[in-house]
């Protein structure tokens, strides 16, 4: 699951601590810790439903070829 970032709005998010007893997450943009949010609607493509093309996919499913 993708995490975006609550202050920053960028996603990346990831969890630190030791394997097997994660601690919490941290973004490596802004260095903001435990600020992830949920996913939202408005943060998925309305082309392809990816919450990480940033609207570079232009409803292509096909490395930009079009059908």
């Amino acid at each position: 699951m993708t995490m975006i970032c609550g202050q920053c709005n960028r996603i990346g998010i990831h969890w630190v601590g030791p394997y097997g007893n994660l601690t919490g997450t941290r973004c490596p943009h802004c260095g903001g810790e435990n600020c992830q949010r949920d996913v939202q609607a408005e943060d998925q493509c309305r082309e392809c439903g990816s919450e990480v093309c940033n609207g570079e996919c232009f409803g292509d499913d096909m490395m930009g070829a079009s059908s």
